[in-house]
């Protein structure tokens, strides 16, 4: 029953995330479509033999916010660029010897998927891998000096022609950073405000706000500031407003409890009318020196979080509350690049999948199933929960993409009888795989393949695609290099996502101790955001449990014990805030060290001897220092007292 339950529910959010019209969807998936339009005319112009895969790394190059896509689509040129100029010496070496080309392409994969992994190049490092592999295999072709440098020009003008129409469509359409940290603000003003009225949507919603934190907000706001065109005054208003979003969304959390709730209902809908209000005016983008410092808020306040959250809407946006601390600054490259063995695993691990499907589709002489090769790179990640969930979404949205696309040569292709229409199919096929693929990582892994599978089928040579031999090809190829990277992943050097789970859970605890401690509005707000970021750390980890073989994945009660760990802290984290408002407790916060000192210990709670507690109920009341203390409680007793269970086993392997 509950396996089932459980699946149903996963099942359930996959298709809220896959249909859900989040602020700015619509736009982001209409600035995707465009930019492989106009890649794929620009590939048509230069005679590009893969204008499927050229338009497929659009997906790659495009960010909600224009700024962040044109610097990566810079970026991406210039690296592309220095690697293939970097290759031009061992072009010569390689072009008559199968042997040393592909080592290599295995050499250069290694090094370029370590580098990239370990610094600020982690997102483009496997397209810069994938195509100077991709170039290299082309030599295998070349029968002259001449044939390579086409290759090498193949090879650049895959990323250059992408780049290139990212970098246009964004200056025309993309979205400003200021403009999307608005519409977010407004999202969590108006889901405030709905978790006020009872509604079920708001509430499912405010749990994603709950483990976001405040980081997206504070990067776009600062990309705002380097685009120099809002004033710094207003930057400045709406830097508060972003890290008073954080405590909002906490505090209407706590607000909606059963044991808090129990306010005035004439109370609760003037503050959600007032939220409504606030939320209308930073989705219009008006100038945020117009807000009114006092709205109306009428009615008794029974409840200490309604009369909180009334106090914070009173001051939104004009306290002087933003976060004391600034920014950690990090170095290019990990400061554990040597230590961690995961990047080495990562490079490794990727780069002997794809050149076994390399030799694969040589030996066989079956050009046809290239796509293996190129699959490799595509859904290769860090741990086997993400590479497997990546996988098995991506073999969702292949098999979508693929009858998707063979439909399309059969009932769409015949019919186009110009380059317009065929810019049409594209566009169309485009916007429904960006759709998915702006959402949700879960959904995006769907979205993504379907792109790549749908372009692949619609796009043959430098034309539209009429063979569906070829077409079945590709397709088999996507499947042999999903098959050929999950056995990799899983027998060659297995890394749990256990251990990312623990980490997160110790350092939400540590900035919930920070929190207990903090005595101003911006200290607080600071705590809250990095404890948001965490739960959000620990979520994704537990949903990538699910994923992981039986080999590797933690016992069935270690990982009950985190979840229940997980709920428990993020339970707290209204009711700590508000109880140590005007009052921080360093008790508390002790408490929490010591629950974060267990939790990042990586100690198995089924190895400990002695009798099993019971763990207290909640407390049911409006006193938020009983909610307090009875989570903590909770939590030291999941984590510090003694535990029977024969079935437990080991703690997790592949760490």
């Amino acid at each position: 029953m509950a396996p089932a339950a459980a699946s149903r529910g996963y099942i359930r959010d996959l298709l809220g995330d896959a249909l859900r019209p989040d602020p700015g969807r619509f736009a982001q998936a209409m600035k995707l479509a465009a930019g492989c339009s106009c890649t794929v005319l620009l590939a048509m112009i230069y005679e590009v033999p893969e204008p499927s895969l050229a338009a497929y790394i659009v997906f790659f190059l495009n960010k909600p916010d224009r700024t962040t896509s044109v610097v990566l689509a810079l970026g991406g040129v210039v690296v592309v660029s220095a690697v293939l100029g970097l290759m031009f010496p061992i072009t010569n070496a390689v072009i008559d010897d199968p042997a040393l080309r592909v080592a290599a392409m295995s050499a250069i994969s290694l090094a370029v998927l370590f580098l990239g992994a370990a610094s600020k190049l982690a997102k483009i490092a496997p397209i810069v891998s994938l195509i100077v592999a991709y170039a290299l295999t082309l030599l295998g072709a070349a029968q002259s000096g001449e044939l390579a440098t086409r290759a090498f020009l193949y090879a650049w003008l895959f990323v250059a022609l992408p780049a290139a129409a990212t970098i246009v469509v964004n200056l025309l359409f993309g979205a400003s950073p200021r403009r999307l940290v608005e519409q977010e603000i407004g999202d969590r003003l108006r889901t405030s405000s709905g978790v006020l009225r009872g509604d079920p949507d708001a509430r499912r919603n405010l749990r994603r706000k709950l483990i976001q934190g405040d980081a997206g907000l504070r990067k776009n706001v600062k990309l705002a500031r380097l685009e120099r065109t809002s004033e710094p005054g207003e930057l400045d208003a709406l830097t508060r407003a972003a890290s008073a979003s954080v405590e909002l969304v906490a505090l209407a959390d706590t607000a909606d409890r059963p044991s808090m709730a129990e306010s005035e209902g004439r109370s609760r809908e003037a503050l959600a009318a007032t939220l409504d209000d606030l939320a209308a005016v930073y989705e219009r983008g008006d100038s945020l020196a117009d807000i009114s410092a006092k709205p109306a808020v009428e009615g008794s306040l029974c409840s200490k979080p309604l009369a909180a959250l009334r106090e914070l809407v009173l001051r939104f946006g004009h306290d002087d509350a933003a976060p004391d601390q600034p920014a950690e600054k990090k170095g290019f490259f990990a400061s554990d690049i040597f230590d961690n063995p995961a990047y080495a695993a990562y490079a490794v691990t990727t780069t002997l999948a794809a050149m076994t499907c390399y030799l694969i589709y040589s030996a066989l002489d079956w050009s046809g199933i290239h796509t293996a090769m190129i699959t490799c790179y595509i859904v290769s990640l860090g741990t086997i929960g993400q590479s497997v969930e990546k996988l098995t979404l991506r073999i969702i949205g292949a098999v979508i993409g693929a009858s998707a696309g063979m439909l399309t040569i059969v009932l769409i292709t015949p019919h186009l009888s110009s380059i317009g229409g065929l810019l049409g199919l594209v566009f169309a096929s485009a916007f429904v795989s960006a759709w998915l693929a702006v959402g949700s990582e879960r959904v995006s892994y769907i979205g993504f393949q379907m792109a790549f599978a749908l372009f692949i089928c619609e796009l043959q040579g430098s034309g539209p695609g009429y063979d569906m031999i070829d077409a079945r090809d590709r397709v088999i190829g996507i499947l042999i290099g999903n098959l050929v990277f999950f056995l990799f992943a899983t027998r060659l050097w297995p890394v749990s996502v256990g251990k990312q789970l623990d980490d997160a859970l110790a350092l939400a605890a540590r900035c919930l101790a920070k929190l207990a401690t903090a005595t101003s509005p911006g200290d607080r707000r600071a705590a809250l955001s990095a404890g948001q970021s965490a739960f959000g750390k620990a979520t994704d980890a537990l949903t990538l449990l699910r994923y992981e073989p039986d080999s590797v994945r933690p016992n069935t009660f270690w990982i009950d014990r985190n979840a229940q760990a997980l709920d428990d802290l993020e339970h707290l984290q209204g009711p700590l805030a508000l109880a140590t408002q005007r009052d921080p407790s360093h008790e508390w916060s002790m408490r929490l060290e010591a629950i974060a000192a267990e939790a990042a210990a990586h100690i198995d709670p089924g190895a400990r001897n002695g009798e099993a507690q019971p763990l207290p109920e909640s407390v049911a009341n409006r006193d938020v220092t009983a909610e307090v203390d009875s989570g903590l409680k909770r939590l030291e007793q999941r984590f510090r007292l003694s535990w029977i269970d024969d079935a437990a086993g080991a703690g997790y392997a592949g760490a």
